[in-house]
């Protein structure tokens, strides 16, 4: 596992060279869980490549190269010399079965920064509660927050194992993913590589050239979170006040609607969390009431707050971490944004970089 140390420099490592692989010394694996050491099943070009329609939008070809793993490589190794190659390592279910997309959305950086984890070692599950948030917020108009999701969510590390996550007893917003899980349950053996494409260096990295989130697994991970010391938005005490009077909705329900507006809206509708009609948001930001979608007075249970659509754009939130993608294009957006993503885009002919030899 590596330790992750903030780079001084203001470049990304080079991704040219690929003639190390993954490896961890042998005294460093006996402290991982033996249920982490699983190897591959993604060991040719050919297996690995049919899941690249699954990482990114249409919009977004040629942005990520993905790559094969080598027989005895396991999820938590990493590169011999980080300063001169970088990638992460991801798992099929992500993309096939919870939605993520690449490259992260900003939230999702941010949970992983600060639970200080890379995107394999936090457990299918967990992932599956911060899709949920996530989609939930933005079906209801709102950027989503740290300070909100872990208001609702608790982190919990289990023997040198994945970080899992679990709802606050006694309010739960969302029910886990159970029959996705059980969909899902070989994960343990289904990760590949990827890292940004030639032309994209920087979209793992902020201006610093600091990674967004840790790319390889860590050995402290973090789970007491104090809320304290994450920013917050002036919607979010009201928001958390609402989501905490609403029924809880299992994340299957919310991931499986995510891209369908009218399924979406009737399911947050539902559970009480209600979004507003395209007619309400435009007229509260006429009477400047509105941050980011939110009233400032307490709604009342016939009003409405907010609404999105099924996948929006990721605007970052005012209140977002320094950590941010250079040159980023994305500014906060007050009211519906409609962006159309075509599941049936054709597969893109992604870089093929060397798959290097492996060292023992």
């Amino acid at each position: 596992m590596s330790d992750q140390s903030a780079s001084s420099s203001s470049d990304p490592p080079s991704i040219s060279d690929t003639s190390s692989v993954a490896i961890l010394e042998e005294s460093d694996s006996d402290s991982v869980a033996e249920e982490v050491r699983h190897s591959s099943i993604y060991v040719d070009y050919n297996s690995t490549f049919k899941l690249y329609p699954c990482l990114v939008n249409p919009s977004r070809k040629g942005f990520f190269d993905i790559f094969p793993c080598e027989n005895g490589e396991f999820v938590y190794h990493s590169p011999h010399n980080q300063k001169t190659e970088y990638y992460t390592y991801v798992y099929d279910c992500f993309f096939k079965k919870l939605g993520v997309r690449l490259p992260f959305t900003d939230f999702q950086c941010e949970i992983l920064r600060i639970l200080n984890v890379a995107p394999t070692q936090l457990h299918p599950g967990a992932c599956s509660f911060v899709r949920s948030f996530e989609v939930i917020f933005r079906g209801i108009g709102f950027s989503p927050s740290a300070y909100a999701f872990f208001s609702f969510f608790l982190a919990k590390i289990s023997n040198n194992s994945w970080v899992y996550m679990s709802n606050f007893s006694g309010r739960p917003l969302v029910r886990p993913y159970h029959a996705s899980l059980k969909g899902i349950h070989s994960f343990k053996e289904k990760f590949f590589r990827v890292r940004p494409g030639p032309n994209f260096p920087r979209l793992f990295h902020d201006e610093s050239g600091d990674p967004l989130f840790p790319l390889y697994w860590t050995e402290n991970p973090h789970s007491k979170i104090r809320l304290h010391t994450l920013p917050k938005s002036d919607a979010d005490d009201q928001l958390i006040s609402l989501l905490r009077q609403a029924m809880p909705v299992h994340a299957s329900e919310v991931l499986e609607n995510e891209r369908d507006c009218a399924k979406l809206t009737s399911l947050l509708r539902s559970a009480g969390m209600a979004p507003l009609t395209k007619e309400e948001p435009r007229a509260a930001r006429a009477q400047q009431v509105v941050v980011q979608g939110i009233a400032h007075s307490r709604p009342r249970q016939d009003e409405h707050i907010g609404c999105s659509t099924a996948h929006p754009k990721d605007p970052p939130s005012k209140t977002s971490s320094k950590k941010r993608r250079p040159n980023s294009s994305m500014v906060v957006i007050p009211e519906v944004v409609e962006e159309h993503v075509d599941p049936e885009a054709s597969e893109p002919a992604p870089y093929v970089g060397s798959p290097g030899t492996w060292r023992s």
